[in-house]
Formats: C-alpha cells, sequence, structure tokens
C-alpha cells in the first residue's frame, strides 16, 4: 500500500523530471536562438561588405573606363584629370601589375589623354611603387612565419590569406591567383571565405574577367 509519503516521493520524481524536460528544452531554445543571432549576423556582415563604399581596385577600373569610354560622353580634359587621379590612385594601392598591363601597355588608354607619361617616368613611378610594396610584402611574410612556428593552422592560413589579398592588390593576376590557391578554404573561417568570394568577384571586375567573376572558392 503506497503511503502519503510515498506518494509525495513520487510527485517530486515526476514534478523533478518535467523541470529536466523543460530545463532541456529551454536549453535547445536558448541554442536555437543563438544560433540564428549568428546567422543574423552573418548576414548584417555580409550586407556591410556588399554596401561598403567601394575598395580601392574597383575606383581604379572605374577611372580607367571613364578614359578609354567610347563615344564623346567624357571630355578631353575630363579624361586628362582623371588619368591624373588614376595616377594617384595606383600609386597609393601600389597597383604595379595593373599598372603595367592596363594603363602603360593599353593603346586605348595613351589614345585617350593629352600626355602620357614618358619612359622614364614611368620606370620612377614603377620603382616608387615596387619599394614600398617590397616593404609591405617583407612584413606580412614575417607574419606568416610567425605564425608557422607560434601559432595554429587557422592563424597560418589567415597570414596566407593576407599575402594574397596583398598580391590582388600590387601584383599580376597571375601571380595573385597562385597566391590565393595556396590558401586551404576549409581551415578559415565562414566570414573570411565570404570576404574572399566578394574579393574573387571584384577582383574579376577589376581585370575585366568574366570567368574569374564567377569563380568560387572551395
Amino acid at each position: 500500500m503506497q503511503t502519503f509519503q510515498d506518494g509525495d516521493e513520487h510527485g517530486n520524481n515526476i514534478n523533478g523530471m518535467k523541470k529536466m524536460k523543460e530545463i532541456k528544452e529551454i536549453k535547445n531554445d536558448m541554442k536555437t536562438e543563438e544560433e540564428e543571432i549568428e546567422e543574423m549576423k552573418n548576414k548584417m556582415r555580409l550586407r556591410k561588405i556588399i554596401e561598403e563604399k567601394q575598395d580601392d581596385l574597383l575606383e581604379i577600373s572605374q577611372l580607367r573606363y571613364i578614359i578609354i569610354a567610347p563615344g564623346n560622353s567624357v571630355s578631353k580634359s575630363e579624361r586628362d584629370n582623371t588619368y591624373i587621379l588614376l595616377l594617384d590612385k595606383i600609386k597609393n594601392v601600389g597597383a604595379v601589375g595593373y599598372y603595367k598591363e592596363k594603363v602603360v601597355n593599353d593603346i586605348n588608354v595613351n589614345q585617350s589623354i593629352s600626355n602620357p607619361q614618358s619612359e622614364s617616368e614611368v620606370k620612377a613611378f614603377i620603382d616608387n611603387m615596387v619599394k614600398g610594396n617590397d616593404e609591405k610584402l617583407l612584413s606580412l611574410k614575417n607574419t606568416l612565419a610567425d605564425a608557422q612556428k607560434n601559432n595554429g593552422p587557422v592563424e597560418v592560413e589567415e597570414a596566407h590569406l593576407a599575402i594574397a589579398e596583398y598580391y590582388a592588390s600590387t601584383a599580376t593576376k597571375s601571380e595573385a591567383l597562385e597566391q590565393f590557391s595556396k590558401v586551404k578554404p576549409e581551415t578559415i573561417s565562414t566570414g573570411k571565405k565570404i570576404d574572399v568570394v566578394l574579393r574573387m568577384f571584384r577582383f574579376g571586375l577589376y581585370w575585366e574577367d568574366n570567368i574569374l567573376m564567377k569563380k568560387k572558392f572551395g
């Protein structure tokens, strides 16, 4: 025969199980909310990247397009002024590869402006950029060496990615793509993967490469 005390104990056990179940459900709900918050953060971050001011490479590409735009929509003086802005932006970025291929050796650019740079001016312009670029690259390589020695695979890939992004701004298209191929996408964070996909798309616009714009990372 079950006593009153036994009934209380049985009831307490049931109540305890109910509470444990409720706590578990609450924890599950909290986990779901955390996942939703993280997903929302990723979406906001992506939106911020998309909506932010276009980066230097796209500005360079757009300035060049103004210079070589077909038709008479842009005056000669405006092309000349844009050319000065283009050189200034290229110098600030250190875009040696792009400068050689898309400016110095581009007949459309040279025919569209009044005073293209002379050979001596071109050499001095490149030498100045190369000096600054070498210093930046040395710093990035030192960071990579330090990560390989003292940190884990995530930090190493972050350093590889930083070097790849440096090459994207300064080197030729093939040199930049070679550096991106050294990055292991499974090691870097989701946010960084998004950054790289967007970078590759912008990089394709920069070089006017439709195939590259469709390229996926990883």
